[in-house]
């Protein structure tokens, strides 16, 4: 019977290919589906903008999965005339599934706290 010798030193180049292969691909895919899915966002004047926060944190409450995790310090936060926009920085809104990108009309917020 012969022997099987597999050995990861031998194939440490077709893996390592295979392993920037799949990151890319993945990539690639999260990249296609956020532009399909995702809040679009306009692009902005500087003149209709009220503030913005370029490091904030926060998380959701959606389920526990997100609760669990968070945004610490990659999230902006844009106020203008009539929204508020909530989003992570890229490439953190395409790695995160955890529910952190908002537009949320300024009518339909009816109260604030200080964390």
């Amino acid at each position: 019977m012969q022997r099987f010798d597999f050995s990861v030193s031998q194939h440490h180049g077709a893996l390592s290919l295979l392993a920037v292969f799949w990151l890319i691909a993945s990539f690639a895919w999260k990249f296609y589906r956020h532009r399909k899915r995702g809040v679009v966002f306009p692009t902005l004047d500087s003149t209709r903008i009220r503030f913005t926060e370029g490091m904030a944190s926060g998380n959701s409450d959606r389920s526990i999965f997100t609760r669990l995790g968070g945004a610490r310090r990659c999230l902006r936060v844009t106020v203008t005339d009539h929204e508020v926009w909530i989003r992570p920085f890229f490439p953190f809104n395409l790695i995160s599934e955890s529910d952190l990108e908002h537009r949320i009309a300024r009518d339909s917020i009816s109260s604030a706290r200080l964390a």
